[in-house]
């Protein structure tokens, strides 16, 4: 069974609630991610995306444009639960929280994790032409 921790991205990129827009942009500029957790005290208190940092007025704080309702998962939820919960937020990526009160955002789960960590698992023997995956050898 394959389990959120084991696959999520760790590469994470948080900002800070109290920081401004302008700032969270220019941080946003380095790194190739979509999402952004947005904490405050290590917290997450909700998630903002590439799109809206653009869009929105650079002097505003970021606490004011986020999103509240993040979605996210644990380290212990199995890949399933998280395609699952993907599926019916109509969200392509989550975040992953510590286990606990704390809600410490340690990593990202994309699609992309999902799909390789499902391709890692399947043998050629599990495929044939009919599904549209054929062993090359």
């Amino acid at each position: 069974m394959i389990h959120v921790g084991d696959i999520a991205t760790r590469q994470l990129v948080t900002i800070d609630a109290d920081i401004t827009v302008a700032h969270a942009r220019a941080i946003a500029a380095h790194t190739p991610h979509q999402i952004y957790p947005v904490t405050r005290n290590a917290q997450l208190v909700g998630v903002v995306d590439h799109a809206d940092l653009q869009a929105q007025n650079g002097s505003l704080n970021v606490h004011e444009i986020v999103s509240n309702v993040a979605v996210v998962a644990y380290p212990d939820h199995t890949a399933r639960e998280a395609a699952d919960h993907m599926l019916q937020s109509g969200v392509g990526r989550i975040v992953v929280i510590s286990t606990g009160p704390t809600r410490r955002p340690i990593g990202i789960l994309t699609r992309r994790d999902l799909l390789e960590a499902a391709t890692r698992t399947r043998s050629p023997r599990d495929c044939d032409s009919s599904s549209g995956y054929v062993p090359v050898v």
